[in-house]
């Protein structure tokens, strides 16, 4: 039974050796189209009547469906819930998935 438990101890410390290595690998190989402060590198289909802002996604308080972009935060939120399409200008090669 113990040498079933150092085993099984072994193996999960192999494997998550394996993934962080892996992760710490690739991670210099990564790219982030969204720069986390405004929508520079974006195109949006039309942009008179988007809705997308920049900041801390939340609950609206008034309207619970919707979401806010509240201060101090670098996500890209739709604040209407619908609106206009939006897609990186980002040139994107091959990924591993």
């Amino acid at each position: 039974m113990r040498n079933h438990k150092l085993t099984t101890l072994f193996t999960i410390l192999a494997i998550t050796l394996a993934l962080t290595t892996s992760n710490s690998a690739s991670a210099k190989n990564t790219a982030s189209p969204f720069n986390g402060k405004n929508l520079k590198g974006w195109k949006l289909k039309n942009k008179k009547a988007h809705h997308w802002k920049v900041g801390k996604a939340a609950l609206n308080p008034k309207d619970p469906r919707l979401l806010v972009a509240g201060k101090g935060g670098a996500e890209l939120v739709n604040v209407k819930g619908h609106g206009v399409d939006i897609y990186s200008e980002f040139k994107h090669g091959d990924a591993i998935i």
